[in-house]
């Protein structure tokens, strides 16, 4: 399975530039400041094999193969300390 793009929303005003989003059609999970699902629309659980319900509240984490899962709460931390990658 090849890389999966996320969608990081946050709770502010969208800024111009982004690009909309047909959350009918794509995989789109909400999660906050350190990696906690607060939301996956349908083609997330459909992707990942999940129930409605099954994902929120769990560290996005587990949707990604190793390394990546294991260094994610990092990057985040990273993130929200430096406001950068």
């Amino acid at each position: 399975m090849g890389c999966v793009p996320f969608l990081i929303k946050r709770a502010c005003v969208p800024h111009p530039t982004t690009p909309q989003v047909d959350e009918k059609n794509n995989a789109v999970a909400v999660i906050n400041a350190v990696g906690i699902i607060q939301m996956a629309n349908k083609p997330v659980m459909k992707l990942f094999g999940y129930k409605k319900g099954e994902l929120e509240g769990k560290n996005v984490s587990i949707l990604m193969p190793q390394p990546f899962s294991q260094r994610h709460n990092g990057y985040l931390r990273n993130y929200t300390t430096t406001g950068g990658w």
